[in-house]
């Protein structure tokens, strides 16, 4: 392989464009205030037609399906039993339709499992923030909304797809909490802050992405009309995990750690582990290392490509879309890549377009080509292929 091949960067083509990069989002409003950004696609892509795909193939029933009207609603009031033991679920029309014209919200919990829309504009998001990734779908005909006043304990992008939402963002009364410190446990009444104008109130129309850090309250108020919006979570990894993932991997080493607790020497014990830590929490490697477990451990279940085996690669169109099944930055231990669960000797060429693939949200197989003019582009289309086929990367044809 020619020894000139360098990695050059590319301006990416997502589909979903947040009007800032990624570095002034993690300086400037990642775990800080929200971010609305107007049309920020277009959403001609989906329609009516797609939620009632949906509606026919989701299971309806939780915890992927749920119904709220003044709570949750049992599934047995708009379910059918199936007739027979092998029978599939179906929803009764006429007790759901009701429900909706009464004000109910439809929840759809692990879209992106469900839904190829779905599942694309969640990779988009994670390759733009940099953490995983999971959505729920809210459907509404109108009413009073569903949660009231709350927070997350994880970070969201709201993606408006179909009608429109009114949302009321309130300042956090407690910054970046965790999974277990959740809002519904606070008497809202009783929250100043709350009471008054908030940050932001304002209506989201198809294309708008509005992003809330965790903490943040807030409200969806449905309007008179049909609503679709896709509510897409992300995980980033707390500092809390990064403790927890020293003391499981490291303390175990130590005699002192496995030591039992007990008699004059204790302390001396405890003294001696909390040195440990410390002196582990300030070591760069371990932090590295520790980056490194997240990307090998990614579990994403990347879309299929049955064409790539059916067909021969010069069928490969120029203008497919590809992008890396990782929303971690790539980890290269000399020439061995780790990435989506997956660790793989690679040679130079695979090197280089994965490098490239890297910073870039997403990138065209011409464009890929352009990145190293020395190789014969079939090379370079077998090399994407075969990518594709180990799970590094997927396939968008056009």
């Amino acid at each position: 392989m020619n020894a000139r091949l360098q990695f050059t960067p590319l301006e990416t083509n997502a589909k979903l464009h947040f009007g800032i990069s990624q570095e002034e989002f993690r300086e400037h409003y990642f775990e800080k205030k929200y971010l609305l950004v107007r049309s920020a696609f277009s959403p001609h892509e989906i329609g009516w037609d797609d939620i009632d795909e949906l509606l026919l193939r989701i299971d309806p029933t939780p915890p992927y399906f749920k119904l709220f009207h003044d709570g949750e609603v049992p599934p047995q009031e708009f379910v059918d039993e199936p007739f027979h033991a092998q029978g599939v679920r179906r929803i009764n029309k006429s007790r759901f339709y009701e429900y909706l014209r009464r004000g109910a919200t439809v929840v759809m919990n692990r879209l992106e499992a469900s839904s190829l829309q779905a599942r694309r504009l969640c990779q988009q998001v994670g390759r733009f923030t940099g953490h995983p990734t999971m959505s729920n779908g809210y459907l509404s005909f109108g009413g009073k909304g569903t949660f009231g006043k709350h927070w997350d304990t994880h970070d969201v992008f709201v993606i408006q797809l179909l009608g429109t939402k009114r949302w009321q963002i309130f300042k956090p009364t407690w910054p970046l909490p965790l999974t277990q410190q959740k809002s519904d446990a606070i008497d809202t009444s009783k929250v100043p802050e709350l009471m008054g104008v908030p940050e932001l109130d304002c209506e989201l129309h198809p294309g708008d992405v509005l992003y809330l850090p965790r903490g943040w309250w807030h409200q969806a108020i449905p309007a008179d009309e049909g609503s679709f919006h896709l509510s897409v979570g992300t995980y980033a990894p707390t500092t809390m995990e990064f403790v927890q993932w020293i003391c499981q991997e490291r303390l175990s080493l130590l005699e002192c750690a496995r030591a039992g607790l007990t008699g004059k020497d204790q302390q001396l014990s405890v003294d001696a582990i909390a040195q440990e830590i410390a002196k582990a929490l300030r070591d760069p490697n371990e932090l590295q290392a520790f980056h490194r477990s997240l990307s090998k451990g990614e579990p994403v279940n990347a879309e299929f490509d049955l064409r790539s085996i059916a067909e021969s690669a010069s069928a490969l169109p120029d203008d497919a879309t590809i992008h890396l099944n990782s929303v971690y930055p790539v980890v290269f231990d000399g020439p061995h890549l780790s990435i989506n669960g997956r660790e793989l000797r690679l040679e130079s060429l695979r090197r280089v377009l994965v490098l490239n693939l890297d910073r870039n949200a997403s990138m065209s197989l011409s464009q890929l080509y352009a990145c190293v003019p020395e190789v014969p582009q079939s090379a370079v289309r077998a090399a994407v292929l075969d990518l594709a086929q180990h799970d590094i990367l997927t396939i968008h044809r056009p």
